[in-house]
């Protein structure tokens, strides 16, 4: 980093450190990959209480007209239409501790499969 301004290197490090806040937790000892496909249930809402952030990542399809969307505490983060006809879809969202979190879907939308991130 050498030429840089006194000013530039703060901003670079304040860059770097956001970088590690966010992320912090996640591949932590004790995180992995979880299926719980068969123990969620659309539209209905969870909390993280893991005492870190953890990812859902969820897939399915279903016949036309059909949406998926995902909220974290109440708003709405990621939006998968279908429109009329037969389409898969999915997202992932990063919850943080203490959030609430679901998957409300529209249609004919059934989930396929549901991942946590988590301990």
């Amino acid at each position: 980093m050498s030429g840089l301004s006194t000013s530039t290197k703060g901003v670079e490090d304040l860059a770097v450190a956001n970088a590690a806040a966010i992320t912090a937790g996640f591949g932590a000892e004790g995180q992995s990959w979880q299926d719980l496909t068969a123990s969620r249930v659309l539209n209905t809402t969870y909390t993280n209480s893991t005492g870190m952030a953890i990812a859902v990542a969820v897939a399915g399809s279903g016949g036309g007209p059909n949406a998926l969307w995902m909220y974290i505490d109440g708003l709405s983060v990621s939006m998968s239409s279908g429109g009329t006809v037969t389409y898969g879809s999915g997202g992932v969202m990063i919850v943080p501790n203490g959030s609430t979190y679901k998957i409300v879907a529209t249609g004919s939308f059934s989930i396929a499969r549901w991942h946590e991130l988590r301990a």
